[in-house]
Formats: structure tokens, sequence, C-alpha cells
């Protein structure tokens, strides 16, 4: 209807101008119905906003309840720290070989994996503390049971699969630390420094007499440093 309007708005320019009709007045009309079509627009849009509104209340309550608690999470999200303060925070917490450090010696002296999480990443530490929650030890000792009786793999490998979860981490772990000889460098990549350290499985000898290396990975979070990786590799430093 409104585009209608329009054109017969133009339609009667044309006319006007071919029968020698006075412009200035058509050109007002015309002006006076391209004003009209902008206010039944509006008038048209304010309608519908108001119908939508009142006609599903619990839906528009629904909208507000939805925004408020986008606003109450966005609040509480912590403030990500600018470069130069994480810098700065850096610079202020122990030193990561430190910290690497102490990550060996404690893991060398715990009896219990719980010792030990507090000193690991945080995405570690959740998936551990998960892992706990779900290990069922009834249903632990049953699919031990079955595998032993079926004797597809090593009796040693099905009592480690089958074990409390902490059991098996605590001895990779220690098996790890065990190794752990000694620094030789160290490279900032982001928030994790990236540390190379001569390592001695005692499994592996080579013949040049150098000791093969290890890397570390400590990320940090909440200003100190966190163990967070680990491979092992025979690449050699001379």
């Amino acid at each position: 209807m409104l585009r209608y309007m329009l054109i017969l708005c133009n339609v009667l320019l044309f006319t006007a101008t071919a029968y020698a009709v006075d412009p200035a007045e058509i050109r007002a009309k015309v002006k006076q119905h391209e004003a009209e079509v902008k206010r039944r627009q509006a008038e048209m849009q304010r309608k519908f906003q108001t119908r939508t509104t009142s006609s599903n209340p619990r839906a528009q309550a629904a909208r507000d309840k939805y925004r408020s608690l986008q606003a109450a999470r966005e609040a509480q999200k912590p403030r990500q720290p600018t470069a130069q303060e994480l810098r700065a925070q850096m610079a202020a917490a122990p030193r990561p070989d430190v910290c690497l450090e102490t990550f060996i010696l404690a893991v060398r002296h715990a009896n219990s994996m719980s010792q030990i999480l507090p000193l690991l990443a945080k995405q570690h530490q959740e998936r551990y503390k998960r892992e706990l929650v779900q290990w069922d030890p009834a249903e632990a000792q049953k699919r031990r049971a079955e595998q032993l009786r079926e004797g597809w793999l090593p009796k040693e490998l099905i009592i480690r699969a089958t074990s409390h979860p902490y059991a098996g981490e605590l001895e990779r772990h220690k098996d790890m630390a065990n190794h752990y000889y000694g620094i030789h460098s160290m490279k900032l990549d982001g928030t994790m420094m990236r540390i190379h350290a001569y390592s001695h499985p005692g499994d592996i000898t080579l013949s040049s007499g150098e000791r093969p290396t290890a890397y570390f990975g400590m990320q940090f979070e909440d200003g100190v440093w966190r163990f967070a990786e680990y491979s092992f590799t025979l690449t050699v430093f001379h």
C-alpha cells in the first residue's frame, strides 16, 4: 500500500509536468504524501513492537532474565591483565626454574597424588578430580577380574589400569621426577615457560656418554608457575 502511494505521487508529478500544472503545488503534495508514508511506517513499527511485547509477556520476561544473567556473568568474569601487567606479575613471581625444582622435589617425596595436585596446572587439577569422582572401586575390581581371567594383557598392566586413578599418576610423575638431572635452557612462550633439562632414564645409555634431555612446560597461573607438560627426547646437548 505504501509503495503504491509513492508510485501515485510520482505519476501525479509527471502528469502535472505534462499538462502544465503548477509544479510547486505538485511538489508540495508529493512531500506531504512522503511525510504521511513515513508517519504511517513509524506508527506501524510502534504498534508491532507494542503488540509483540504485550501479547507475550512471558517471552519478554524470559528475554529480560536472559539479558540480566548475561550481564551478571560478564561482570563476574575476572579482568584479563594487559601484556605489561602480565610481565610485571611474572617478574614478581618466583622464577620458573625454582618452581620446577620445587615441583620435582615435592613429587619425589610425595606419598599421594593429592600432595602434588596444587603444583599442577589448573586444567590437570580439574581433570584428576573429575577422574576421581567418576572412579567406581567395585566396577574397577570387576573389570580387573574379567581382564585377568581373559589373559589378553599383562597382569601388571591390568592392575595399573584398574587401580585408583591417583596411584598410576603418582607413579608416572615419580618416574619423571627421578629422571630429572638439571636445567639446560629456558624459553618463554606466552604464559608457558618451556624448559629443556638434562634427563638420565636408567634404561637408556648413549654411546657418546652424553645425557638425553627432557622438556618441561611450566604454566604461569595466579602469580605462580605450575607444572603443565612433559616429554622425553633423545636429543643431546653438547
